[in-house]
């Protein structure tokens, strides 16, 4: 099933996401060590290493001896206690998503240790990454040859907005779980009984929130989009608002 799936574009931002695995807000399912979860990242323009923009990985780190260090230093969902967190005060205290991107502030020496594995592709448009769930990875900063390219791109194709575009999609079996206890998904939000359920019996019970893609599609799943979108998304995603509000407060606090 299709879990998660994000539009990215870079462009002349300063800041950049670091070394991580993604956490429950990207990837809201069960940590368990053996996850059959893929991530595809899509290229969607010509994106050199040279100019930065691109997703550099840790080949084989989610099998890495230094992991689960690494996984405390972010605060992977591999950290959190069982049964999730109650609230969103527990989340904030205890493992913040703010603190996902940060390992080269939380973990120098870390972050020096997964840098010396790191490989940065030559990405053309079209291009495919599959990734395990657990593999560490981080953006690249676009660098002056890169803002080069990108103005170059914006002179050549007046109305274009001057950026490096990427999709990633997170797919997991339909067996998997979602995470116990409190968390940033709307069918959580939408129905708090359906965290620690599998994705087939949210889907079966609340419509398609993570829609079927292997062997096939389902075309009920299909016919009933319109009505999530509109109606179940709609509600979930005020009591979303409010939780990231909240989030915000706490995060300024500290």
């Amino acid at each position: 099933r299709v879990l998660k799936d994000a539009l990215f574009a870079k462009g002349e931002e300063e800041q950049h996401c670091g070394w991580h695995v993604d956490d429950l807000s990207f990837w809201p399912c069960e940590a368990i060590d053996a996850s059959q979860g893929i991530n595809a990242w899509i290229a969607l323009d010509d994106i050199p290493a040279v100019g930065g923009g691109g997703m550099a990985v840790s080949p084989r780190s989610h099998k890495a001896e230094w992991r689960q260090e690494a996984y405390k230093i972010i605060g992977s969902t591999q950290t959190h206690p069982k049964g999730g967190f109650q609230n969103v005060e527990e989340l904030m205290e205890m493992a913040p998503p703010t603190q996902t991107c940060n390992m080269i502030e939380k973990g120098a020496e870390m972050n020096e240790t997964i840098e010396g594995t790191k490989v940065l592709p030559d990405y053309q448009s079209g291009d495919i990454l599959f990734c395990k769930r657990w593999l560490f990875h981080r953006s690249e900063p676009v660098n002056n040859l890169g803002q080069k390219l990108l103005r170059d791109f914006a002179a050549a194709r007046p109305g274009r907005t001057a950026v490096f575009k990427r999709y990633t999609v997170r797919y997991e079996p339909g067996s998997s779980r979602l995470l116990e206890g409190f968390s940033l998904e709307p069918s959580v939000f939408l129905n708090p009984q359906n965290a620690g359920q599998s994705l087939d019996n949210v889907c079966a019970k609340e419509g398609p929130f993570y829609l079927r893609c292997w062997p096939s599609a389902d075309e009920e799943e299909i016919q009933n989009i319109p009505d999530l979108v509109l109606k179940k998304l709609a509600a979930a995603e005020v009591s979303k608002q409010e939780a990231l509000k909240k989030m915000f407060l706490l995060a300024k606090a500290k």
